[in-house]
């Protein structure tokens, strides 16, 4: 299967120091709606999947135009999204099992490792995710050093977490982080 990867917003919720996308609190920096739909559409045509991040989906303008197109178009979408407040409260307004689609929730390592990476303390609404999202959920690891440092506690968080179904490793930091 193919996978497409769109960073359709450089805009982010998060601050993350070493972003491997560069994203940023600014939201001047998108792609419009029409791209958006037509890569969908593609997406759907040769049955692949489509990872829309970038910096974070639910700072895109058109966000919710483009899951009610998704509602019906019903490609394989999936949103990589960060441990934030306002994506829980995007996600419960609009359901993954309405909209199809499914979330990847990207961790920069566990509990104090993600937050120290993450420079914010929200690590802790992780639980508040495998609540919302259930079955639909799936954990996106940044690949860094520190991760690969305490791989047996990684194995450990995945066996505590029967809502991770799907396990996804994605980038290297190109900051220089990862040997």
């Amino acid at each position: 299967m193919y996978e497409l990867i769109v960073d359709c917003t450089k805009k982010c919720v998060s601050k993350f120091i070493n972003c491997g996308t560069n994203s940023s609190c600014d939201g001047s920096i998108y792609l419009d709606l029409e791209k958006l739909k037509t890569l969908l559409k593609f997406s759907k045509d040769i049955n692949a999947q489509i990872f829309l991040g970038g910096g974070c989906f639910f700072c895109h303008p058109h966000w919710k135009k483009l899951l009610e197109f998704n509602k019906e178009l019903d490609a394989n979408v999936i949103i990589d999204v960060p441990l934030d407040k306002y994506v829980l409260l995007c996600i419960a307004s609009y359901p993954p099992q309405k909209y199809n689609y499914q979330v990847s929730v990207s961790l920069w390592g566990i509990e104090e490792t993600h937050n120290k990476l993450a420079g914010l303390n929200s690590f802790f609404l992780f639980s508040d995710y495998k609540s919302l999202l259930n079955q639909s959920m799936r954990v996106s690891f940044v690949i860094t050093q520190e991760l690969i440092s305490y791989s047996n506690e990684l194995i450990d968080f995945i066996n505590k977490n029967p809502q991770i179904k799907t396990l996804y490793f994605h980038r290297l930091m190109p900051t220089g982080r990862c040997s």
